[in-house]
């Protein structure tokens, strides 16, 4: 995976590595808001891969949206997996039809 995202005004590089690490242990991703970059751990299932791109997204979200106080990792799990599960359920939600006249 090596792709850009746009989140609010700045682009960011995706780009999955082998492994990430940190002093609580294990990552799965990370954000580095300086280098515009996201982190995704290329071992993990794409399951996982999928929803933590969308764990960072978020904090990227919350960032240009100058939310910089430290983000409640519960609710943005919780958030990631409840968005994955929604698209893929209900793929019509990314499509300009999605919404009627």
């Amino acid at each position: 995976m090596s792709q850009t995202i746009t989140i609010g005004p700045l682009i960011y590089t995706v780009v999955e590595v082998e492994e990430l690490a940190s002093a609580s242990g294990q990552l799965y991703g990370d954000i580095d808001y300086g280098r515009c970059r996201i982190r995704i751990c290329a071992d993990s299932d794409p399951q996982i891969r999928r929803i933590t791109l969308w764990h960072e997204v978020l904090h990227g979200i919350l960032a240009a949206a100058a939310q910089t106080e430290d983000h409640n990792e519960a609710h943005i799990d919780a958030l990631a997996h409840g968005i994955v599960q929604v698209l893929r359920d209900n793929p019509e939600l990314v499509s300009d039809k999605a919404v009627k006249r």
